[in-house]
């Protein structure tokens, strides 16, 4: 009796092992893909509005704030009153395309997120970013954030 326990028991953690293998597997590959470093996205960015299909939205007429930081250890995380709601790595693949002067870069989620891209601009005097949901037809898909 003891023995089929102590064979589960190393079946499990073998089990186990290999799961988290993979895991850590694919975030090396993931990590390893084209990716380019963008200094300027680095830090934190404060939520200004979101907009499409005729609505905006904003901190005031929704009730919250939200801030998300872009971090050199290539972590993105993402905050609503200060509670981190997402954490997940990313990468940025060269400029996909330009768009009125702007270079236009795509952005990965490593999980818990679809791809966006993004460019930079100046929003009221600040540095100013502005994503775009890739897969948001008939959407909310344009999302403005400030330089804190």
């Amino acid at each position: 009796m003891k023995s089929t326990y102590f064979l589960l028991l190393i079946f499990s953690l073998t089990i186990f092992s290999c799961s988290q293998k993979d895991n850590d597997e694919d975030l090396e590959e993931f990590l390893l893909m084209n990716n380019i470093s963008l200094s300027s996205l680095s830090g934190s960015w404060d939520w200004e509005n979101s907009n499409g299909s005729g609505i905006t939205l904003s901190p005031a007429t929704e009730g919250y704030n939200k801030t998300i930081t872009f971090g050199n250890d290539r972590m993105y995380r993402e905050y609503i009153d200060s509670k981190l709601s997402i954490e997940t790595y990313y990468r940025i693949d060269t400029t996909v395309n330009h768009m009125n002067d702007y270079d236009l870069y795509k952005i990965h989620f490593f999980n818990d997120k679809a791809e966006q891209t993004f460019l930079f601009d100046s929003i009221n005097e600040k540095s100013g970013l502005v994503i775009y949901d890739t897969d948001c037809r008939d959407c909310i898909g344009t999302h403005v954030y400030s330089k804190k």
